[in-house]
């Protein structure tokens, strides 16, 4: 009886460990079906403290909706839009961002957004670097 529960619990764990590689190969594919446009804004500080920007998000799948849950800027000065947060297979969506210059704590002028998708494993990196005139 033992060496059955033996039995059964190796296969249980070989069959668990292809699924989770299957799925990870997966997955690692799908990171390569969204594409930002483009990945760093560059923007100089106007009189009033803002800059904005709008980066395109295309979604190079042929089948699956790409999905753009949640953005997280790296400090409080960062603002986001999601203007679509579904795209369809073949389609390009817009994201808009904005600085507020005047909240800023740091001396290098730059904010770090993760965007978060349906498509890829980790959040992708956008910079948005403000420079002064």
């Amino acid at each position: 009886m033992t060496n059955l529960l033996l039995i059964v619990f190796c296969c249980f764990c070989i069959a668990l460990c292809s699924a989770t590689t299957i799925f990870a190969q997966k997955v690692s594919t799908r990171d390569s079906l969204v594409k930002f446009e483009p990945n760093k804004i560059e923007a100089y500080i106007d009189s009033t403290g803002f800059v904005q920007g709008y980066i395109t998000v295309l979604n190079l799948s042929e089948t699956d909706t790409l999905r753009i849950p949640q953005i997280t800027p790296s400090c409080y000065c960062g603002m986001s839009t999601i203007m679509n947060s579904f795209i369809p297979p073949k389609e390009q969506g817009k994201i808009y961002l904005a600085v507020n210059t005047k909240q800023f704590k740091n001396t290098l002028n730059s904010v770090e957004y993760k965007v978060y998708t349906s498509f890829t494993s980790k959040p992708v990196k956008i910079y948005f670097d403000c420079k002064q005139r």
